[in-house]
């Protein structure tokens, strides 16, 4: 485990949910273009996310680490991989996200919902995240 990479992850992700909250806000205050232009940052963050993901693993399994090394690294690729699972899905969410703002008038209280909930799922990503990287990088 590389420490600053978990670091870049950490602000690429709290970075990406500050997007998300600022676009939810700009389309229900009427902004939708700022909103738009927002969702794309956090999908493009998302995908930093990934990509970053996959350099810490790589690092890890040329130093010698992988699953079957110990208990605590069997525990970090799991946890850390069903994260990165979740962040996929939840880049899914935000282009489905994109989708609603960009194509139509984001009128309707399902709309702000869907908006909304998608921002929610995208936050909770993020909070697990703080909590993983608080475990398993800072604490070794």
């Amino acid at each position: 485990m590389h420490r600053g990479l978990g670091f870049a992850n950490t602000l690429v992700l709290l970075t990406s949910s500050w997007f998300v909250a600022q676009s939810v806000r700009d389309v229900r205050n009427g902004a939708k273009a700022r909103g738009a232009r927002l969702i794309l940052g956090a999908i493009f963050c998302g995908l930093c996310f990934c990509v970053i993901k996959v350099f810490d693993y790589r690092a890890s399994v040329y130093a010698g680490i992988t699953l079957n090394t110990n208990e605590f690294y069997t525990l970090y690729f799991m946890l850390t991989g069903i994260h990165l699972v979740h962040v996929i899905i939840g880049t899914g969410v935000l282009v489905y996200m994109y989708a609603l703002v960009s194509k139509r008038p984001v009128k309707t209280k399902k709309d702000i919902v869907a908006l909304e909930s998608g921002g929610v799922f995208w936050h909770l990503i993020d909070i697990l995240w703080v909590f993983l990287f608080a475990l398993f990088y800072l604490m070794v």
